[in-house]
């Protein structure tokens, strides 16, 4: 036992993982009364952006014909939202914040890795 708080939080949250099976991220709410925001994707609006900002990274790199219009990015985010609203939400309940991550760090990652092969390409040619 130490006398630093921060050290006992995280062995009583591991001490807390271990006994059950809830799956809580190391360090979380360590200090702080909030654990951060939901990312569960309730409604349209949210959706929308993120299925704007996917389409426009693919349109980058396969063209400007991947681009939604304003009216595609409404009815798919609203087609969508239901589906996902009924799925997935014991899914971002648990997860949500990963699946977060992964989603942004790939669409900041992914297109230097193409362009890394691009580069290895024409260099190789």
């Amino acid at each position: 036992m130490t006398n630093d708080p921060e050290i006992e939080g995280l062995r009583a949250e591991a001490e807390a993982e271990a006994a059950g099976d809830e799956y809580v991220p190391l360090g979380a709410g360590v200090g702080v009364s909030n654990k951060g925001p939901s990312a569960a994707p309730s409604d349209a609006g949210f959706l929308k952006g993120v299925f704007k900002m996917t389409f426009d990274a693919i349109a980058k790199r396969a063209g400007d014909h991947w681009k939604l219009s304003e009216d595609e990015l409404s009815n798919l985010s609203e087609a969508a939202a239901p589906v996902i609203n009924r799925y997935v939400p014991a899914v971002l309940d648990k997860y949500g914040a990963e699946i977060m991550l992964a989603y942004t760090v790939g669409m900041i990652v992914i297109p230097r890795l193409t362009h890394v092969e691009k580069v290895e390409v024409q260099e190789a040619a």
